[in-house]
């Protein structure tokens, strides 16, 4: 699976480059990455800023960075405890392909928020769960909203540090998110990634409002997405909602691969008929469709 997926990126980056990676390969050119642009989000800017400056190639440097998008990718699967091909299914899933092009950065920090996701839904160390989750918000700040799941899967008490952080959150989503940001996807879709992700999380009600403790966590943190996810299209602006509403719809299809591995008996079926779903919105928006056709 790795293999295959380096040499679709190989593919893909020697096709060369449009939208926004065009402006992804000006900063790697910089002779110097300075202001607090670029200070706020550490992680990507500078790493592949060096990272060029070593290897002296756009399309290598990239080469690097996606197969490190598909290793934390095919990794998070399996702690989650599901099919490899799920990893597959995610790299097929438009948040991804429009990455992959256009929202790079978003792309680092949702991949590293899956595999810190995946961790937490392990129960690793604390500190190998804080220090993927730093990196995460260093690589996109927006990374930073999503710190309540920190204290999913560990106890009850844990729950009330759900709760209030998830709180406080909220009050500081305005202040997180930039408003400079403007990269749109082509459509108007904020409400409609709303009403999706509220959609998956009422049937996650039936599904996992037991006594589980371990169930009703993944219900939570569904219900949780969809919160963040509803509140911030009332107060930013249709990219911004949209940007964090994507991330949100990617943490959801981790746990509805988990329903799935846990619920039915026709797995691969049901996983299967899952898979079309997910890629047929590329064909939808223009900018994904864009990407596959050119």
């Amino acid at each position: 699976m790795f293999i295959s997926l380096l040499f679709y990126s190989i593919i893909v980056r020697i096709s060369g480059f449009d939208v926004d990676m065009k402006v992804y390969t000006d900063v790697l050119k910089k002779d110097d990455l300075d202001g607090f642009y670029y200070l706020k989000e550490p992680v990507y800017w500078y790493f592949s800023h060096y990272l060029y400056k070593v290897i002296n190639s756009e399309t290598w440097t990239f080469v690097i960075i996606d197969s490190m998008v598909f290793f934390l990718t095919i990794k998070s699967v399996k702690n989650l405890k599901l099919p490899v091909y799920t990893a597959l299914a995610l790299l097929l899933f438009f948040p991804y392909l429009l990455g992959l092009q256009n929202v790079y950065r978003q792309l680092l920090a949702t991949v590293l928020l899956v595999y810190f996701y995946s961790i937490c839904y392990k129960n690793s160390s604390n500190g190998h769960k804080l220090f993927v989750f730093i990196i995460a918000g260093l690589t996109h700040n927006v990374a930073l909203l999503f710190f309540p799941i920190y204290f999913l899967f560990k106890s009850k008490v844990s729950l009330i540090f759900f709760v209030l952080s998830g709180a406080l959150i909220l009050i500081l989503l305005p202040y997180v998110v930039s408003y400079k940001s403007v990269s749109e996807t082509g459509l108007e879709l904020k409400w409609f990634y709303v009403s999706i992700i509220g959609i998956v999380c009422i049937i996650s009600a039936f599904f996992y409002f037991t006594y589980d403790l371990l169930k009703i966590n993944i219900f939570l943190c569904n219900l949780y997405l969809f919160v963040i996810s509803l509140y911030a299209s009332f107060i930013l602006g249709g990219a911004q909602s949209e940007r964090l509403s994507m991330i949100c719809l990617v943490l959801l299809l981790c746990n509805l691969f988990v329903q799935i591995e846990s619920r039915f008996k026709e797995k691969k079926t049901i996983a299967f008929i899952t898979c079309v779903a997910l890629f047929l919105p590329s064909f939808l928006f223009s900018s994904t469709f864009y990407f596959l056709t050119t």
